[in-house]
């Protein structure tokens, strides 16, 4: 007979999977509701009338890329603790993204994907989710500074001064826990002693889905402003991503900050402001509103590893 105890347990982790599955479609249909879709809905049915066939299936395609090399990087990882197939990955990624998206800057991923694993592999596995998210930033903030530079937002001296004090805070941060034995020590050996073969594929990983995510939104706006020069719009392109990372927000108002964060960086190279909400939003629903509703399945099914 199952004690009280587990019974509580039970009807909380129910309880807590309903919350999670209700606020993520009830958000989404509100977000939708709410997003001026009326206001470009003719707008958007000429921009569609454009396109191919063949490249509206490349546009989706680079979605589920996006998130196949998410799932590809994180098995990469995890599979240091212990042998992790590509559909538990993939289950991983997609119910810890769901609860993400209901904390400020997805931090309740770490959290998700920690359930998945027992305790003593706990503190391991939310190291390693930072490595995971740490080389995506890396490539943003890399790449965006030198979109700030292009633009003329920063001075090359600017740019080289700005890299160079990130190179020696890393260093530091990394002398100074391997000369403290404590907690943050520990935690930091936990993400960073994996071996190097395992930290270059994560880099590789990172990089393919930085550039798949950024080339999907760069050919969205190029199909409709081919006469704009394409390094332009991968400058503003990455320069918007970078901005927009470092803003503390949801996951789930992803589609309002990049929307304002875009019509900063593209109404420069003078793009319809339609177009960017319409691209932005199609971003949004692809690479946010997706696997938020995949997850939810995951969620439903979950069960936290307690032993």
């Amino acid at each position: 007979m199952m004690s009280p105890t587990n019974k509580t347990k039970q009807f909380l982790t129910v309880s807590l999977k309903i919350a999670v599955v209700s606020l993520a479609i009830g958000f989404t249909i509100y977000k939708l509701q709410n997003s001026n879709i009326s206001e470009i809905r003719e707008f958007a049915l000429t921009y569609f009338a454009n396109l191919s066939p063949l490249l509206i299936v490349l546009l989706v395609y680079l979605s589920f890329q996006n998130r196949f090399l998410e799932i590809v990087k994180w098995q990469n990882l995890a599979s240091t603790i212990k042998p992790l197939s590509m559909h538990k990955s993939a289950e991983e990624v997609f119910a810890a993204f769901t609860l993400g998206s209901f904390t400020p800057n997805g931090l309740g991923e770490y959290a998700g994907k920690a359930l998945f694993y027992p305790p003593n592999y706990r503190l391991k596995i939310v190291a390693l989710n930072l490595v995971c998210n740490g080389v995506q930033m890396f490539y943003s903030l890399f790449f965006g500074l030198l979109a700030f530079a292009f633009l003329g937002i920063v001075t090359l001296l600017q740019l080289v001064s700005i890299l160079a004090a990130t190179l020696v805070l890393f260093f530091v941060l990394r002398k100074l826990s391997s000369r403290f034995q404590s907690k943050v020590s520990h935690f930091f050996k936990a993400g960073f002693s994996v071996s190097a073969s395992v930290h270059k594929r994560n880099f590789l990983y990172g990089f393919l889905r930085y550039a798949t995510f950024t080339s999907q939104y760069v050919l969205f706006l190029y199909v409709a402003n081919s006469n704009v020069n394409i390094i332009s719009l991968f400058a503003a392109v990455t320069a918007t991503y970078l901005l927009a990372s470092s803003l503390p927000a949801f996951q789930l108002f992803d589609f309002a900050v990049k929307t304002g964060v875009a019509l900063l960086f593209f109404s420069e190279l003078g793009i319809n402001p339609q177009l960017i909400l319409l691209v932005t939003l199609l971003m949004w629903l692809l690479n946010v509103v997706v696997p938020l509703l995949i997850g939810t399945v995951y969620v439903l099914r979950f069960k936290p590893e307690n032993t």
